[in-house]
């Protein structure tokens, strides 16, 4: 799989009953699509996945290839706290024509680097499905270190990268210095948009980024720019990123700015998945002050 520049972290459109629009959600894939995304993840953080029973979650990847229609390759978040699960879904997903699956690894309990490779290994080893790990402390608690990928990667060939969701670049870079030199091919995502630029800049495969999602030609032509060579253009599109960061101070629930900030791009419905509740008022007025500050609303 080469897959590089802007992934999406697809959020999950629901209606106000709190079901999947699927309406709304082929609304999203055209619009991502039609500004120039490189790719398109489903069901990672951002998508919701805890919130969907298994079915929900298939039907969910169904309609998905056929929506995207092999435009853009497409990844599927299939980690779960159930390796058995985990497994099941990542064969799934690639059976139904999607390009690669996404591993978060497992949560809530604490694993030492044994437990983590015995899962990878039972993951990647239940299909030829192509995984990238992904490593997000905040949510998982626990970091996947360079020796463990390493080790991981001699056994299973189908892990082909990772999405670093970690505020420390100097983490991510460590994917780069430390994998690369043995897997060239290793892709590296990083998942924390302020990031972008600098992975790069550093050889990186580009971004997986929650604000992708109701800005999608702002990474575009980052990502255009950079490839272009004109990274004037390319810094002042990171700037712009760098404003919109001040989101993730509106409120704990950043899955619930995401979908607020697409609804007021797209006209759909902003509910997110229980037990979250959509922002405030006040919330959502911040929210539009930092997208005007990022000259990215109403419109771009």
């Amino acid at each position: 799989m080469n897959i590089r520049g802007v992934v999406p972290p697809m959020t999950t459109l629901l209606d106000e009953n709190r079901r999947i629009d699927f309406g709304a959600n082929q609304k999203l894939i055209d619009f991502l699509i039609d500004s120039g995304v490189n790719g398109i993840l489903i069901l990672g953080t951002c998508g919701e996945f805890f919130a969907f029973t298994e079915q929900e979650r298939r039907e969910f990847v169904t309609f998905a290839v056929k929506a995207v229609n092999h435009r853009v390759p497409l990844l599927v978040g299939t980690g779960h706290t159930d390796e058995r699960e985990a497994a099941r879904f990542t064969k799934f997903v690639g059976e139904a024509g999607a390009d690669g699956a996404l591993v978060v690894s497992p949560y809530y309990v604490a694993l030492d680097d044994n437990a983590l490779y015995h899962y990878y290994y039972t993951v990647s080893h239940a299909s030829d499905t192509p995984v990238l790990f992904y490593n997000f402390p905040d949510r998982t608690g626990i970091s996947l270190n360079t020796p463990l990928v390493k080790r991981i990667l001699k056994d299973c060939p189908t892990i082909v990268g990772v999405k670093d969701t970690i505020n420390d670049y100097g983490h991510t870079r460590t994917f780069l210095t430390d994998i690369r030199p043995d897997y060239p091919g290793f892709i590296t995502f990083t998942g924390w948009d302020e990031y972008f630029l600098l992975n790069l800049l550093n050889g990186g495969n580009g971004i997986i980024g929650a604000y992708s999602n109701f800005t999608p030609s702002l990474y575009a032509k980052l990502y255009q720019a950079y490839q272009t060579g004109d990274m004037d253009l390319a810094a002042e599109c990171q700037k712009k990123i760098g404003i919109l960061m001040g989101l993730s101070s509106v409120s704990a629930q950043s899955i619930a700015v995401v979908k607020y900030a697409v609804s007021l791009v797209l006209g759909v419905c902003d509910m997110p998945a229980a037990p979250f509740e959509p922002l405030s008022s006040a919330q959502k007025e911040q929210v539009r002050t930092i997208l005007t500050q990022a000259g990215i609303f109403p419109a771009e």
